[in-house]
């Protein structure tokens, strides 16, 4: 299934991102997501999986 993450980057951009996961569980899409593009810092703020929508507003880091 797809999950879109809506996230701010370094610079304090706003971004987003689709990407292919397997559970539609927050921090299993998270830890994807850092895997996938190898990133170091990022804010996220929504993750949609299907139907589901999941307000976040943390770094990245708090998935782990």
């Amino acid at each position: 299934m797809k999950a879109t993450i809506k996230y701010r980057d370094i610079y304090g951009q706003r971004r987003q991102k689709t990407i292919e996961v397997d559970k539609n569980e927050p921090n299993s899409i998270i830890r994807e997501f850092v895997y996938q593009l190898d990133l170091v810092w990022a804010y996220v703020t929504t993750i949609k999986c299907g139907r589901t929508e999941y307000q976040w507003y943390a770094p990245v880091k708090d998935a782990f």
